[in-house]
C-alpha cells in the first residue's frame, strides 16, 4: 500500500509554495477548464489551504473545497469566506448530480482509492460534467528531480502514488467519460543553489509530500549526502546545484 502524508506538521507551511513558485500554467489550465457561459457549480477536491479556491472564486460560480485534512483546512479558513467541506474524497457527500465540474490539482494522488472517487465524480456530476486532474506523471520518465536523486526510494515512492495519465483515463473512461485528453500545462526548470536551498528551508522533510512520505533515517541519508557533496565541491571551488525538470500534466475528460 502507497505511504499517506501527514499533512499536521505540513499545513501550517504549504503555502510557501505558491510564494516559491510561479503556477500560472496550472492557473490558466483550469481557469479554461471552468470557463462557462451559465453559472456553474465547482467542486475542488483535496483543495488543501483552499489557495485555489481563493483563485477561482467568481459570480459566476459557486466553488465548494473539499479535504481529508482537518489541519489543510484550519488553513484555508483562516480569515477567507470559503466553502469548506471534511471529507474522503473517496465518498464525496453530495447527491447525485450536484456538480458541473470538479478539479483536482496536486491532489489526486493522495486519494488512496482512485477508482472508488472516480466512480464518486461521475455520480456527482451533471449531464456533459467535466472533471480535470493537474499533476506529476513519474511514469512517463522524462522528469528529473533533485529529490529522485538523492532521496532513495523516492521515485518507487511517487510511482506507487501517482498512476498515469493513460491509467487516469482509462479509469474516467470504464465510468462513462469521454473524450479524455492530457496535455503538458507547466513545466518547472530549476538550477538552485543547494547550499542555499538548504539555508532557505526548501530540503525541510515539510518542503513537499516526497519528503513528508520518507522514513526519517530515508530522509537524513538525502540530506546527508547533499551536505557532502557541497562539502566536496567547495573544496574545489565549486557550486552544487539542485537540478529540477519537472512537468505538471492535465487530463480532462467530459460526460455527455
Amino acid at each position: 500500500m502507497a505511504r499517506q502524508t501527514k499533512y499536521q506538521s505540513i499545513a501550517p507551511v504549504f503555502d510557501r509554495r505558491y510564494q516559491v513558485h510561479d503556477y500560472e500554467g496550472v492557473e490558466s489550465a483550469v481557469g479554461a477548464f471552468l470557463a462557462s457561459q451559465i453559472r456553474i457549480d465547482v467542486l475542488d477536491c483535496g483543495c488543501g489551504t483552499g489557495h485555489w479556491l481563493i483563485k477561482f472564486a467568481s459570480p459566476d460560480r459557486r466553488v465548494i473545497g473539499l479535504d481529508a485534512s482537518a489541519e489543510m483546512l484550519i488553513q484555508a479558513a483562516r480569515g477567507k469566506q470559503l466553502e469548506l467541506v471534511h471529507a474522503q474524497a473517496e465518498y464525496l457527500p453530495f447527491e447525485m448530480g450536484s456538480f458541473d465540474r470538479i478539479f483536482c490539482v496536486n491532489s489526486f494522488h493522495h486519494f488512496p482509492s482512485k477508482r472508488l472517487f472516480v466512480s464518486e465524480v461521475r455520480r456527482v456530476l451533471r449531464p456533459r460534467g467535466g472533471f480535470t486532474t493537474v499533476g506529476l506523471d513519474p511514469h512517463t520518465g522524462l522528469d528529473k528531480w533533485w529529490i529522485y536523486d538523492y532521496f532513495e526510494n523516492a521515485l518507487d515512492l511517487d510511482k506507487q502514488r501517482y498512476v498515469s495519465a493513460k491509467t487516469i483515463c482509462e479509469m474516467l473512461t470504464a465510468v462513462g467519460f469521454v473524450d479524455c485528453r492530457t496535455e503538458i500545462v507547466q513545466s518547472f526548470p530549476v538550477a538552485a543553489s543547494a547550499r542555499r536551498s538548504l539555508d532557505r528551508g526548501d530540503v525541510a522533510k515539510t518542503a513537499t509530500s516526497q519528503l513528508a512520505i520518507l522514513t526519517d533515517d530515508e530522509y537524513q541519508r538525502g540530506v546527508q549526502q547533499i551536505h557532502a557533496d557541497i562539502i566536496a565541491a567547495e573544496r574545489c571551488g565549486q557550486e552544487v546545484l539542485l537540478l529540477s525538470d519537472l512537468r505538471l500534466y492535465a487530463t480532462t475528460a467530459w460526460l455527455r
